[in-house]
């Protein structure tokens, strides 16, 4: 995490993530077959690193061959101003075949809703969310609600953070 801090305050948060995707597919082929991988990537990258020419977006294209089995992870972040930029980016990354997902998701907002539009393959519920969820009512509601929207919405949930069976009954 400071390593990333580091790379915005220099201005080099793209170069960083781009060198860790790069190391990710590096590792990949290792991966036992028919895993998913989840893959983070920078807000920042969707936005603006995958642009045409770009070494994020060549690094997809490149590695296009382990897209059925790759998730990118958009971490959270997102400013509303810049969602056209990354609807581009989302979009780039589903027509080189890769699936996305959403990270770290810890409510309903107006952010989740304009990036639910934009077909997630998976919405990664925060352990924040997840973890007492049973003796928590009303983050029981909230999970509740998230999963009625996956059903209309055609995403899969993936809840981080179940520790014990009283949370996993809870969410599922």
């Amino acid at each position: 995490l400071e390593l990333f801090r580091q790379a915005y305050r220099e201005g080099s948060a793209i170069d960083l993530d781009s060198q860790c995707l790069q190391t990710t597919f590096r590792t990949f082929p290792r991966l036992v077959a028919g895993q998913r991988l989840f893959v983070n990537m920078e807000v920042l990258t969707v936005a603006y690193g995958l642009r045409k020419g770009s070494s994020a977006a060549a690094l997809l294209k490149e590695h296009k061959a382990l897209a059925k089995q790759t998730v990118i992870e958009m971490t959270e972040g997102m400013k509303l101003r810049d969602f056209e930029f990354v609807k581009r980016g989302i979009r780039l990354i589903r027509n080189l075949g890769f699936q996305y997902a959403l990270d770290d998701v810890d409510g309903i907002d107006s952010k989740l809703l304009k990036l639910i539009t934009l077909k997630p393959d998976f919405v990664k519920l925060d352990r924040t969310l997840i973890q007492g969820v049973a003796r928590r009512p009303l983050q029981a509601e909230l999970i509740s609600r998230i999963l009625d929207l996956s059903g209309k919405k055609k995403f899969k949930i993936v809840a981080e953070g179940i520790e014990d069976q009283a949370d996993l009954s809870a969410v599922q």
